[in-house]
């Protein structure tokens, strides 16, 4: 697989694994006050999902590098980015009220 078709399946399919990962990062920082879980409950699911997926030999061959550059890691940069996106907010602000 060329790196022009990495790069149009990242910009076609990867956005919507992004958007994903921001909307369950945002549940999971609602339901724990933790913000460094929900990136390693998001992180674990996702290895998770791909290791079934090999394993099953859903994913074989170039898939699994294709697999972990598309999907694994633009799902966990989104949650890491989201949250320290959102620390950066929180401490702004606790600066701001002082």
């Amino acid at each position: 697989m060329s790196v022009i078709v990495l790069l149009a399946y990242w910009y076609t399919y990867s956005k919507w694994y992004i958007l994903g990962a921001w909307f369950i990062t945002h549940i999971l920082n609602i339901a724990f006050k933790k913000l460094w879980l929900s990136p390693l409950l998001i992180n674990a699911l996702a290895l998770a999902v791909l290791f079934i997926g090999i394993y099953y030999k859903l994913i074989e061959g170039q898939e699994v590098g294709a697999s972990v550059l598309n999907v694994y890691m633009p799902i966990v940069f989104a949650s890491i980015m989201m949250n320290l996106l959102i620390f950066a907010i929180r401490k702004i602000r606790l600066k701001l009220k002082n």
